[in-house]
């Protein structure tokens, strides 16, 4: 990571000034791009320009499982007042003020209004909290000064509810998925796999509008096995390299941003529109699979493999050569792109505006990679894990 004259932390916030003011109006004009990006031959070509310059975290705030007094984090959510909201293992919402106090929980496990079966999606609209209940295929609005139940209503869209994209404070959409047709997965191994096509359905305090569909922007690598174990039973392996978020994000401004995890590739769309508008095309990040990362992902299959006598995988389990090249996406309350990289040292944060200007990266903290991180005001918000398996919520302030 390279430096430039302005300092991380005043070009961010230059950023985010400007954004505030100006727009994203680069993008409004779309050119021809011919047979570099198959299927996308009508979108803009961006180029990242610029270097991602180093940003440092400093910690300001820590929610030490004491205080959290949960089972199991497995959500988080910050309101355009910095209000820190978390979903856990109890099916329940905890709030606490931007310093860290506890307010009130929202919710209990149950199938009644106001009740919860997980997992949770959280979103916002305005400073009324979403949830959308996986199991339950509902959306429920709730006041977060208050936490009374406003109302809900069912997820009645055909396919499989994957989450809650917020795009600032008053826009919010629900992501779909069902099964399309097969297509190589990008392992080597000559594996079919579905592919899948997302849509996007926009939230309301109404319901849930009419989903935008096929939107096919990429097929994911092998992302784990349904495996046969010798004693009879089926055990299911997670991802041997999981997906740390989501893959698509939406801005302020109503454009639906979408990632490909093989190479760095940004894909815009208006968020009502299926067509892109503009496709952002990263530095190449092919980093291998050694030995050492081989090793650490597959424990769990070894260990299964001993103890269980695994019969069989589908689809096999095989060892990709290179990482994911992106890891998450999202985008914080003014529009800036922040997507989570494969990185020599682990995994890193790469911060940029949707013209390709290169805005300023990270080392991501060694965290729990099962809850996704959340960018808000120039804060970080990640779930820790100690030796003893206790989670932490640790906040950072992003900067110089």
């Amino acid at each position: 990571m390279g430096m430039r004259a302005r300092t991380p932390s005043s070009a961010l916030r230059a950023v985010h000034r400007c954004v505030r003011i100006c727009g994203v109006m680069a993008l409004a004009t779309p050119t021809i791009v011919r047979g570099q990006v198959p299927e996308r031959s009508a979108a803009r070509q961006i180029k990242v320009t610029g270097r991602f310059t180093a940003l440092k975290l400093t910690p300001v705030l820590t929610l030490t499982d004491a205080v959290l007094d949960t089972r199991h984090v497995s959500a988080l959510a910050v309101s355009a007042a910095g209000d820190l909201v978390i979903a856990d293992g109890a099916e329940r919402l905890l709030v606490f003020t931007p310093s860290g106090a506890k307010v009130r929980a929202i919710g209990r496990a149950g199938g009644g209004p106001g009740e919860f079966k997980g997992p949770l999606s959280l979103g916002w609209l305005h400073d009324t909290l979403v949830v959308l209940d996986h199991n339950q295929r509902r959306v429920s609005l709730f006041s977060l000064h208050t936490g009374t139940l406003l109302t809900s209503f069912p997820w009645v869209i055909k396919g499989r509810p994957e989450g809650l994209l917020n795009g600032g404070s008053s826009l919010l959409a629900v992501v779909e998925s069902r099964t399309g047709k097969s297509h190589p997965v990008f392992n080597g191994t000559g594996t079919m796999l579905p592919l899948a096509e997302f849509g996007i359905a926009p939230v309301t305090a109404a319901g849930i509008g009419r989903p935008i569909a096929q939107l096919r922007d990429s097929v994911d690598r092998q992302t784990g096995s349904d495996c046969e174990a010798s004693k009879g039973r089926i055990a299911t392996f997670e991802a041997f390299f999981p997906d740390h978020g989501s893959m698509r994000a939406l801005t302020p401004t109503a454009q639906l941003i979408s990632a490909n995890r093989d190479t760095f590739l940004l894909t815009i769309r208006q968020a009502e529109r299926s067509t892109p508008m503009a496709v952002i095309i990263g530095p190449a990040l092919r980093w291998p699979v050694t030995n050492a990362i081989w090793d650490s992902v597959a424990a769990e299959y070894r260990a299964a493999e001993k103890t269980a006598g695994i019969g069989r995988c589908v689809p096999p389990i095989v060892r990709p050569a290179t990482l994911p090249a992106i890891r998450a996406l999202s985008t914080d309350e003014v529009g800036v792109i922040w997507v989570e990289v494969a990185d020599r040292a682990g995994t890193a944060m790469n911060a940029l505006r949707p013209d390709g200007n290169a805005l300023g990266a990270f080392h991501l903290p060694v965290r729990d990679e099962t809850v996704p991180w959340v960018v808000r005001k120039l804060r970080l918000y990640v779930v820790l894990t100690d030796a003893d398996g206790l989670q932490s919520v640790q906040v950072y302030r992003i900067g110089q």
